[in-house]
């Protein structure tokens, strides 16, 4: 197929990725339906999970890094009962507990530990996931059959909150794979070994694994879990009902219009804040020198921001100019452009010479 060497979409484009296919395809099927080749996303989805993806379209892929920060909101199902080796469904059932008696898990064992699993928490990763180790991925090693010590990272969960237990039944695909590997934990599967799904709404930072969240809290109420199920309903300021469908995508491209966040729309200013570089001074921006507050459109908010703090300068119409790097004149020595005393000085990470709209 033919690319476009001029995109004729330019923006980020949210998404509504299926179950199903990896966030690779869903950028494979825009790039066949807009006809063009720039075209990336800004944080990967598992296949199992549904949900929220963006996407940079056209000269918006230079956007990317600074998209891969966001805070992200989730909702979906646990599965308490079982252990599996890739801490969700889509494994095999590598632990249970020692009789199938149990009775579900209390409302104070479940509050006491999602009260443990909320705020500033040490999680380490899944086995099955993309992280690095020595160049290779962790899901490489997995399928090689050999386990790879992870150090556990430092995540924030702001908020988790669980439902009650209720009844469940394994899929038939999961007592199938498991009783390849393990025909008695299937055995116990297939004769009723109780199992207790619970919902969830979770809002985490950036590099939070909602399987690892599963698999410890399963941990600390003794029985074991998984994630059964996941929908992504949030990254930054961006909602799932502002997303795209991808069979809409496939059957009406044009429709990408609809969708599309441009400039100004696409910073989420609670992470990046937004400084609003006057007319005049553009060029002086856009030619990789430094600006300062009195500059701006907004230059009392402006002096406000905080020491080597990530700003979004746009333009007074809106479009993304820089995302730059604020230097406080009280933090460090810095020259005093124009013999202005200025109190915040911007000077550019990344240059969108011709502006983001």
């Amino acid at each position: 197929m033919k690319h476009n060497s001029n995109p004729a979409y330019a923006g980020l484009l949210p998404v509504f990725k299926p179950a199903g296919p990896t966030s690779h395809d869903v950028v494979d099927i825009t790039r066949r339906a807009l006809r063009q080749r720039e075209v990336g996303h800004t944080g990967t989805l598992d296949p199992v999970a549904e949900g929220l993806l963006i996407l940079c379209l056209g000269p918006y892929t230079k956007l990317s890094p600074f998209m891969m920060e966001h805070d992200k909101a989730y909702e979906g199902t646990f599965l308490f009962g079982i252990t599996t080796d890739t801490d969700d469904t889509e494994g095999i059932v590598i632990n249970m507990p020692a009789v199938d008696t149990m009775n579900p898990p209390s409302d104070k064992a479940i509050a006491d530990a999602v009260k443990k699993q909320t705020g500033n928490i040490e999680q380490v990763p899944p086995q099955y996931s993309a992280i690095k180790i020595d160049g290779k991925k962790l899901y490489e090693y997995a399928r090689e059959g050999k386990s790879v010590a992870v150090c556990a990272r430092n995540v924030c969960v702001y908020k988790l909150e669980l439902g009650a237990p209720e009844a469940a039944t394994p899929s038939d695909k999961l007592v199938e794979r498991t009783g390849i590997a393990n025909p008695t934990f299937a055995e116990r599967l297939r004769n009723g070994a109780p199992l207790w799904r619970v919902s969830f709404r979770a809002e985490v930072s950036t590099g939070t694994y909602i399987r690892s969240l599963a698999r410890d809290i399963g941990e600390m109420l003794g029985i074991g879990g998984c994630m059964e199920s996941l929908t992504r309903t949030k990254v930054a300021h961006i909602t799932a009902a502002q997303a795209m469908p991808v069979q809409l995508l496939r059957d009406e491209p044009d429709k990408v219009r609809d969708y599309i966040l441009r400039g100004e729309q696409c910073i989420d200013p609670n992470l990046y804040p937004i400084v609003k570089l006057r007319l005049e001074f553009e060029r002086i921006m856009l030619n990789g020198q430094p600006v300062h507050n009195l500059q701006m459109v907004n230059a009392e908010d402006a002096a406000k921001v905080g020491h080597e703090k990530i700003c979004a300068i746009v333009s007074e119409s809106g479009r993304l100019l820089a995302m730059a790097k604020c230097v406080r004149t009280d933090k460090i020595k810095i020259k005093q452009a124009y013999d202005v005393p200025f109190a915040t000085a911007f000077r550019a990470e990344r240059i969108f010479p011709n502006g983001l709209n």
